[in-house]
């Protein structure tokens, strides 16, 4: 249901529509086979223009105030020009010029490549990248009393298989724990989701713990940004496409984000529908894209939003070969501050890098199946951190219902909710030391590509974490004097 209170939503959309990107635009290919939104370029500029720049934007168009980049910007129609961090930098964010990258849109039927030519060349521009869209791994073709009461977790095999009946028995989730799945929407009022919604209180001015998408004094939407953090009326989250609060999937087939929601973090013992690792954190709700992808810009932005949460887990399961600065160094960034970041390793049965799961800050996923052996279509190789279930994984789907989904879309999130259990289970882990635990307690695997270290530490476990703690398997097989 896209959107619940149109017409409200329609009058805010109307609001912002002169200062956010039109991320709908058409996509277009580049020589390089890269996709990306037509007419729109991300730069990062130089540290020595910090303190130099006087951003304005009127009907004549959008300025820097550095003269060789306001020519250029009359010369390509430029009309807006978006930061993609809205919060007041911090020394990480000073540290990798987070604070220096900006979407340049250019008038309609612009060459995205001319802009990339020109930009390029100016010394007050570090770097310059296509707003590329970035695909969702979509999936392959077909091929006790510590137990929690949901009603269709007996569909849901890959929760014994990481042992995740031992976890609960030990921890049971920690609200202050967050997780962030950057996909194509989040239908948010799903009765396994909507318990679990991070909720943003100074946003939520009717004070209800919920999302009121309505005016007020009848709803949360008044239109100021309360907690100034450059996101009007965010109680949950935010679509980043449309630029407004409700982060509903665009159309009820976008399923791609509302399953790995629920794969990383649905409503665990509400005697409904699904469990998720954690038990029970809070998750944020986002709106990157639709139709089959995500833009390079709502990925970006989607990190610096959670980082300014404090958000612990990011989940990404979209991307490609190619790879980008900017998402490069927005991942560092969220590395820096404290998060973990896991991404999928793509569902093409390669061993090449993809990314953003090939980049440094962050952990790649393959997936595999019931018998603990790579899926045919999961990429692999010695850049894989570890492994978990991906096939014929049943979670959330849109219209308030459930299904099963394959890929390492689903491993990924399955990941994030288990290093937001052990996050919970153990709250001064830092992320290093949670992702180091991650790996010494995975279970090794039956599989050749194991053995020749293409799958990472192994398949994630969360029985390994707790039963060494209080249960010894060994036996005694003889004795003597």
């Amino acid at each position: 249901m896209k959107k619940i209170a149109s017409l409200a939503l329609a009058l805010f959309a109307c609001s912002l529509a002169v200062s956010w990107p039109e991320l709908e635009r058409p996509l277009v290919r580049l020589s390089d086979e890269v996709e990306c939104i037509a007419g729109q370029v991300i730069v990062t500029l130089a540290p020595e223009t910090r303190g130099q720049l006087d951003i304005t934007s009127n009907s004549s168009g959008a300025r820097f105030g550095i003269s060789a980049l306001d020519e250029l910007n009359r010369e390509f129609g430029v009309g807006l020009i978006a930061p993609l961090m809205r919060h007041k930098p911090d020394p990480i964010a000073l540290k990798h010029n987070c604070d220096l990258q900006f979407l340049v849109q250019a008038g309609k039927g612009v060459s995205v490549a001319a802009m990339l030519t020109a930009y390029e060349r100016i010394p007050e521009v570090a770097s310059v990248v296509p707003n590329a869209w970035l695909r969702l791994i979509e999936p392959p073709s077909p091929e006790t009393e510590s137990l929690p009461d949901d009603s269709l977790r007996n569909r849901q095999w890959h929760l014994p298989n990481i042992g995740a009946e031992a976890g609960w028995w030990f921890a049971q989730g920690d609200t202050n724990v967050l997780i962030a799945v950057l996909d194509d929407g989040c239908e948010w009022h799903h009765p396994d989701i909507e318990p679990n919604l991070w909720i943003n209180h100074p946003e939520d001015i009717n004070d209800n713990g919920r999302f009121d998408p309505l005016p007020y004094p009848d709803g949360d939407l008044d239109g100021i940004d309360q907690d100034g953090n450059g996101y009007i009326d965010d109680v949950i989250g935010f679509d980043l496409v449309a630029g407004d609060p409700d982060p509903d999937p665009a159309v009820p087939s976008d399923n791609h984000g509302t399953h790995c929601w629920g794969t990383a973090n649905a409503a665990t013992n509400n005697a409904l529908g699904v469990s998720a690792p954690p038990w029970n954190v809070r998750s944020f709700g986002f709106r990157c894209g639709g139709g089959g992808g995500i833009s390079l810009y709502a990925a970006i932005a989607g990190v610096y939003y959670t980082v300014s949460k404090n958000v612990w887990a990011i989940s990404m399961s979209f991307g490609g070969y190619s790879q980008f600065q900017p998402l490069r160094d927005a991942c560092q960034y969220a590395w820096d501050y404290g998060a973990v970041l896991v991404a999928g390793a793509g569902n093409d049965g390669r061993n090449t890098m993809f990314y953003p799961a090939g980049y440094p800050s962050v952990l790649a996923i393959a997936a595999s199946g019931p018998g603990d052996t790579h899926t045919s279509w999961s990429n692999y190789g010695d850049w894989i951190a570890i492994t978990a279930p991906g096939d014929g994984i049943y979670s959330t789907l849109t219209n308030h219902g459930y299904g099963t989904m394959s890929g390492t879309s689903m491993s990924t999130p399955l990941v994030a909710g288990v290093l937001s259990w052990l996050k919970s289970a153990f709250p001064e882990l830092t992320n290093t030391q949670a992702c180091s635990l991650m790996f010494a307690t995975a279970d090794s695997m039956p599989d050749e590509y194991y053995r020749n270290g293409w799958l990472g530490a192994g398949r994630v476990s969360m029985a390994n974490v707790v039963l060494p703690r209080f249960h010894c398997n060994l036996t005694m097989t003889d004795w003597r004097w």
